[in-house]
């Protein structure tokens, strides 16, 4: 009689047949897709590893692997901000409306420097937004209202760019700024005007000796 259990036969059978089952299954959930324009940044115990270019993939399934996609690597990022009270060379206060064009020049930097920290709204992280902040508010106070005004605003362009791509590559951040423009620059009612007056005589005085 030896403590026989009918059934016990079959319930090991089904057991061969389920782990075996539970393991292709287990296996089975480490493929991913890698969308077009899109990478991927593999996980191996929380550890980033190789990245993978678009296409079907696979990784050690959870909780040994993962990954992590970024959308819209290929065409790159807008940063766009308004700064209210930017101080000239000259200590004119102007406001300036600032676009960043980036690319993602290395995934694991980006991902582990940049967008993990606090987030702004736009895709780019706290450390990013600080960066270009500091860059520009650098730049516009080496230029004169005059420079920001006219055709030299192409310098101070210049430089922000110049002084943000340095920051970012001091600071790991995988990122590569490929365009850094001001698309709009105001000055209070009062400096404008005064402005527009230097101008004018300016204009009346080129004119006087044109006809001289």
């Amino acid at each position: 009689f030896g403590g026989h259990k009918p059934g016990g036969g079959a319930h090991a059978l089904t057991l061969l047949w389920v782990i075996p089952v539970l393991i292709i299954a287990w296996l089975a959930s480490g493929f991913y897709t890698v969308a077009a324009g899109n990478r991927s940044v593999v996980l191996t115990f929380g550890r980033a590893g190789d990245v993978v270019q678009p296409g079907l993939h696979w990784h050690l399934p959870w909780p040994v692997g993962g990954q992590i996609t970024v959308t819209g690597v290929d065409q790159g990022r807008d940063y766009t901000h308004l700064y209210n009270q930017l101080i000239t060379r000259d200590g004119n206060v102007i406001a300036v409306s600032a676009q960043v064009h980036y690319q993602i020049a290395n995934l694991r930097d980006y991902l582990f420097k940049v967008s993990a920290q606090t987030d702004d709204g736009t895709g780019s992280g706290a450390l990013f937004a600080a960066l270009t902040d500091s860059a520009i508010h650098n730049a516009v106070a080496r230029s004169s209202l005059a420079d920001m005004l006219g055709n030299d605003r192409v310098q101070a362009e210049s430089a922000a760019h110049d002084l943000l791509q340095s920051a970012l590559k001091r600071n790991n951040a995988g990122i590569a700024v490929t365009r850094l423009v001001f698309q709009r620059v105001d000055v209070p009612d009062a400096v404008s005007a005064a402005y527009a007056d230097v101008r004018k005589a300016k204009q009346e005085s080129q004119q006087l000796q044109d006809s001289a």
